[in-house]
């Protein structure tokens, strides 16, 4: 499992050069992937202290949350894969079941895991990843944060919104089926949106969500949560035929590479739920934990996407296009999101 929750010292410096994430290949298997990953986070943290960091002389810590089907788990791991501390908690029961039930659960669950991070190992957190399952989405207003529909379960089968799917992708397509990520999204559509109820919704994937809860930004997924909504990884972008359809609005437009850097935790996230890491203080017009900063990194099933703190983050744009612009994160810190391939 890959880190999710992380707090760092310094912003790295130019991150997308480093081989790590250049390198970085979809189609290896999982232990590849994860070895990868690791190097990625060796490179990013160096020993000795320089670029990375944790409590003074501490060794950085990274954090991975996985959410299963009945309960979510979290493991605090260093640079090497050694496990520093670990836990679990069980979903409490949907109130009134199903629905809006499933993500007040998943929610109380993730703040109820980065509560049980012994407060000794919080300063030296590094990074922070979530794992969530393949094809859980929901609907969201991008104005307000309220959840307009779902969430729709991994298992949940729409074949209402089926026949239309078929008559725009190709045969054999990995979203014709009816459990698909994009039937869920057309079956919305279809019986909510295209009536004009669309206007700021947005569609996020499990992980996704869970990650926005602690930076806040709409619009980040990664290529391992996009599959099942139509995205081509191998050519970095949304196909035309679904580009081309009334819904792709609602798509998320920034797809990244899963293990990259997205954002900074939230100052509420941060005083809340991280109590126990030190204060921190602005430093050359950014915070900077004392004695580290913290990052995120976005991922969904098994990846991470994100923004380096203060330095420069690769993207994708509104079509997939990789995109290299200046971030200034309020935090020095950085959340990580991953999701199970």
């Amino acid at each position: 499992m890959v880190p999710a929750l992380a707090l760092s010292v310094e912003p790295l410096a130019r991150r997308h050069h480093h081989p790590a994430i250049r390198g970085f290949r979809r189609g290896q298997g999982h232990a590849a992937t994860l070895s990868a990953r690791i190097t990625m986070l060796s490179r990013q943290d160096p020993p000795g202290g320089g670029g990375g960091g944790g409590a003074a002389g501490g060794t950085p810590l990274y954090l991975g949350i996985d959410f299963g089907t009945s309960g979510a788990r979290y493991s605090l791991i260093d640079r090497k894969g050694a496990v520093h501390s670990e836990g679990k908690r069980a979903y409490s029961p949907p109130v009134g079941g199903g629905g809006a039930g499933w993500a007040s659960s998943w929610r109380a669950a993730l703040f109820q895991l980065l509560g049980d991070i012994p407060p000794a190992h919080r300063p030296s957190i590094s990074s922070i990843s979530i794992d969530g399952t393949s094809a859980t989405a929901l609907i969201v207003d991008s104005e307000t944060g309220e959840l307009l529909a779902g969430p729709f379960l991994y298992n949940e089968s729409f074949p209402d919104a089926l026949p239309a799917v078929e008559a725009v992708a190709p045969a054999n397509h990995t979203v014709c089926s009816a459990s698909s990520t994009l039937c869920k999204l057309v079956s919305w559509w279809n019986t909510a949106g295209a009536g004009g109820g669309a206007g700021s919704a947005v569609l996020m994937h499990q992980s996704d969500w869970l990650l926005w809860l602690l930076h806040g930004r709409y619009g980040v997924s990664d290529y391992n949560n996009a599959l099942k909504v139509g995205y081509d990884p191998a050519a970095d972008a949304y196909p035309s035929w679904l580009m081309a359809q009334p819904y792709s609005r609602l798509l998320p437009p920034s797809v990244m590479v899963p293990g990259a850097p997205i954002a900074a935790v939230r100052d509420d996230v941060r005083s809340q739920a991280l109590r126990g890491v030190r204060r921190l203080h602005r430093h050359d017009g950014q915070h900077r934990s004392v004695p580290g900063g913290a990052r995120r990194r976005a991922g969904a099933g098994g990846d991470v996407a994100g923004l380096d703190a203060g330095g420069e983050a690769r993207e994708r744009g509104p079509r997939g296009r990789r995109e290299v612009r200046r971030v200034q994160p309020p935090l020095g810190r950085r959340v990580a999101r991953r999701r199970r391939v």
